[in-house]
Formats: structure tokens, C-alpha cells, sequence
């Protein structure tokens, strides 16, 4: 979709103003009305059920009870996020110019692996707490999402040369070092 009016810096701006907007609303109605926003809203779309699902029952905080499983609210907003972010992947391969081709999906292989394996981890108590949540879906999902895009970005700097042998090694490291 082109809008004639706007130049192409602010329609590559436009989506991040909207994600800062939305997160500035969410934040300043958390610190107006903790009580609705949160535990009406978060808790019970979204983190409840998270908390539910890793304890193995029903979780409750403030009275607010949360059930394992997705919501209708939260299903619309996964989907909302996924539809987002399917076209934030297109834009961002095709402005890198990255086919999608066999060996794109190839190279997808581990990442795509990773997410049932580590599920699979979590439903036998592999994990315990804090670390358990992160592989709990839909976390899961936008944790192997990072992952991609970071080795995506960095294996297109790395095939262009853009960064110099030194930086890259620096950067190998730094990314050795975080993961």
C-alpha cells in the first residue's frame, strides 16, 4: 500500500511511531489504573495464562483467575502481531534482497526445530523458574523470531563484507557472549 503524501523515511518511520504510541498508551494507562490495566487486561489475556501454563493449573493474582490457553483476546492479538511481523519480514528481506529460496528455508531448518524441541523440554519440567516462561508459547515464538533476525542481519553484514575482519570477530564474540 503507497501513501502518495507521506515521503519514504516517514513510511518507514510511520509503523515504529505507531508500536511507540500504542506501548506509551499501554504504559501511561498502567500508571493511571494499575488494577485494569494489568490484572484486567495483561494478566488475564496474557501473562495468566503463561503462569498457568507453566504451573500446570489454574493461577489467580488479585482475584483475577487465569486459565491455560489462548483467549479470544489474545489469539487477536497474536494474530495481529503475526500478520505484522510477516509483513515487517517481506519489507526487510526485500530491501536486503534475500531470496527465499531452498537453502533460505534450509538455513531456517535449526530455528524451525528449536521452538516444538524446547516446547517439548517445557512440558517435561526440563526448565524451572524464571527460565520455564521463555519457552512456553507465544514467548517462544518471538524468542526464535530474535534469534532469526539477529543471525539473519548478521549473516548479510557478514556475506557483504560491510564491517571490516576485526569488527567481525568482535562481533562473533559479542554474539557468542549474549547467547
Amino acid at each position: 500500500m503507497k501513501f502518495p503524501h507521506f515521503t519514504a523515511r516517514q513510511r518507514t518511520i510511520l509503523p515504529l511511531v505507531i508500536f511507540l504510541g500504542i506501548l506509551v498508551c499501554i504504559i501511561i494507562g498502567y500508571l493511571l489504573a494499575p488494577t485494569l490495566v494489568y490484572d484486567q487486561w495483561i494478566w488475564k489475556y496474557y501473562w495468566g495464562p503463561v503462569v498457568a501454563d507453566a504451573t500446570g493449573h489454574s493461577v489467580s493474582y488479585h482475584g483475577v483467575v487465569a486459565q491455560e490457553g489462548y483467549t479470544l483476546i489474545s489469539e487477536l492479538t497474536y494474530g495481529i502481531i503475526l500478520v505484522c511481523a510477516l509483513f515487517g519480514l517481506y519489507k526487510l528481506l526485500k530491501k536486503l534482497d534475500i531470496r527465499i529460496d531452498w537453502y533460505f528455508c534450509l538455513a531456517l531448518l535449526p530455528y524451525i526445530l528449536f521452538g516444538p524441541v524446547t516446547r517439548v523440554l517445557e512440558d517435561t519440567n526440563f526448565f524451572v523458574e524464571p527460565y520455564v516462561f521463555w519457552f512456553i508459547s507465544p514467548l517462544i515464538y518471538f524468542q526464535t523470531t530474535f534469534f532469526v533476525l539477529i543471525f539473519l542481519i548478521l549473516g548479510y553484514f557478514l556475506k557483504k563484507k560491510v564491517v571490516s575482519p576485526r569488527k567481525t570477530l568482535i562481533l562473533l564474540l559479542l554474539v557468542f557472549v549474549l547467547f
